[in-house]
């Protein structure tokens, strides 16, 4: 999944993986509206699979709290990648869980159709999922 180039620098530098960001003062929660979308930190993180920037984002309260932001796009955008172990550590949030379901259960759709069957095997353990699941 291609994330596009920010005005923000702090936001490229997620996008790139750099683990040093989080050694400085930066407000985690910031929102910039690109490509159609608003983007933060957590999003950027777990749209690029940066499993262990990810990790680290979500023990900032902040971060931790806004996880579900733009319809739980953090966990919908890790699904399309594949991203197991992301999925995994968002799902370790209530409200992300209770919200696995939005925009039409499109974590579940998007993961099944880019073939990541563990990640499907694993949202459908969700009892909202899997009732909400389609035949298509």
């Amino acid at each position: 999944m291609q994330v596009p180039n920010f005005t923000n620098t702090m936001l490229n530098r997620v996008a790139q993986g750099d683990m040093s960001i989080l050694d400085e003062e930066h407000d985690f929660t910031l929102t910039e509206y690109a490509k159609y979308k608003y983007w933060n930190a957590l999003s950027v993180a777990s749209t690029k699979g940066h499993l262990n920037l990810v990790n680290r984002l979500l023990e900032i309260d902040e971060v931790r709290a806004n996880a579900t932001a733009e319809d739980n796009w953090a966990l919908r955008y890790a699904a399309a990648g594949g991203y197991l172990d992301i999925v995994n550590s968002l799902l370790k949030i209530d409200e992300v869980r209770a919200n696995a379901t939005v925009v039409n259960n499109e974590a579940l759709i998007v993961a099944a159709q880019n073939g990541h069957l563990d990640v499907v095997n694993r949202l459908l353990e969700i009892d909202e999922v899997r009732a909400n699941a389609v035949v298509l």
